[in-house]
C-alpha cells in the first residue's frame, strides 16, 4: 500500500506561542479585538494584553432557525458528545444540535400560573420550559391548566385561628385552601349584599399589600379615637393560599374597613366564621 505524504509547504503554519507579560504563562485565550488588534487573556492571572497575532478568519453568523420556537437568534454553544456543533436560542433559551432540523414545534395558548395572562407552551414536549409570559416575563414548567386563583398570599395563623380553620376543614370536608377562599368569598358577598362594596369594582392590584402596614394603620386608628389592638398570640403555623378575585376583594376590603393588615384581617375572618353544618346523609 502506497503511503501518502503531505509536503511541508502545504501544511498550515503553526501559531506562534504567546506568553503572558505578567506571569509568563502560556495558558492564554483570545479575548476579542481592540481596533483590529487581537486581545488575549491569561487564565492564570486573568491579565489581558494585546498581541501582534493576526485575528481569526471571520465566521458568518448563524442562519439556522430554532427548532423549538422558529426564531433565528441563535449563538454557537460548544460541541456535543459526537463533536457536533450545538446552538442556543436567545428567545426560548433552549439548545439544539446541528442537523436537528429547523421545523418549529407546535405551541398552544395557556394561562400563566403566576399572573393568569396568556402565554405559549410547547405541545408534546415533556417537562419543557415554555416561552416566558409577556405580562410578567416569567416562565414555568407547569401551568397547562387555566389559573383560577392568581392571587398568592402567605398567612401566619395563631393558635385560635389555626384551630378554627382546622375545625372548618373537618366539618366541611374540603381542603385548607378552599376553606380560606370560601371564608373570604363569603365576606365579600356579605359586603355586597349590605351595599358596602360595588360588585362591578375591579380587583385591587398586588401592590395593595405593600401599603398595608401595621404601624401606619394602628397609628391612624388610635388618632381617630379607636382603642382596638389585636392581642398578640403565639404563631402556630404559616400557610400559603392562592385566592380568586372575589376572595381577594373580600380580604382587602375587610382590612380597609377594620383598619388592619391583611394578616390581621385574615386571622380575624377565620376566627369569626362559624363552621358549616355537616350535611345529613339521605335516609335509606
Amino acid at each position: 500500500m502506497q503511503e501518502i505524504v503531505t509536503p511541508w509547504s502545504d501544511l498550515p503554519a503553526p501559531e506562534p506561542r504567546v506568553w503572558c507579560p505578567r506571569c509568563h504563562s502560556q495558558d492564554v485565550i483570545r479575548r476579542g479585538l481592540v481596533e483590529g488588534t487581537q486581545k488575549m487573556r491569561c487564565k492564570a492571572c486573568t491579565h489581558e494584553f494585546l498581541t501582534a497575532l493576526p485575528p481569526l478568519p471571520w465566521r458568518p453568523p448563524v442562519r439556522l432557525a430554532c427548532r423549538h420556537c422558529g426564531q433565528q437568534d441563535l449563538v454557537r454553544w460548544g460541541k456535543g458528545r459526537q463533536r457536533t456543533q450545538r446552538y442556543k436560542c436567545r428567545t426560548c433559551k433552549r439548545l439544539m444540535r446541528e442537523g436537528a432540523g429547523a421545523t418549529p414545534a407546535q405551541t398552544r395558548v395557556v394561562a400563566c400560573r403566576f399572573c393568569g395572562g396568556e402565554r405559549l407552551r410547547y405541545v408534546g414536549a415533556k417537562n419543557a420550559c415554555s416561552l416566558p409570559c409577556p405580562s410578567c416575563t416569567r416562565a414555568g414548567r407547569r401551568g397547562s391548566r387555566p389559573v383560577n386563583y392568581p392571587y398568592r398570599i402567605g398567612i401566619s395563623l395563631d393558635v385560635l385561628s389555626h384551630f378554627a380553620l382546622k375545625r372548618y376543614v373537618e366539618t366541611a370536608g374540603i381542603s385548607q385552601s378552599e376553606a380560606v377562599r370560601r371564608i373570604f368569598r363569603a365576606e365579600w358577598e356579605r359586603q355586597v349584599d349590605q351595599g358596602v362594596a360595588d360588585p362591578q369594582a375591579e380587583a385591587p392590584p398586588r401592590e395593595s399589600l405593600v401599603d398595608v402596614r401595621a404601624y401606619t394603620l394602628r397609628k391612624r386608628f388610635i388618632a381617630t379615637g379607636g382603642t382596638f389592638l389585636e392581642p398578640l398570640y403565639y404563631i402556630e403555623r404559616s400557610i400559603a393560599v392562592c385566592l380568586d378575585e372575589a376572595a381577594w376583594k373580600g380580604l382587602l376590603l375587610t382590612a380597609w374597613l377594620q383598619l388592619m393588615t391583611h394578616q390581621e384581617a385574615a386571622r380575624w375572618l377565620i376566627r369569626a366564621t362559624q363552621p358549616p353544618l355537616p350535611e345529613k346523609a339521605p335516609p335509606g
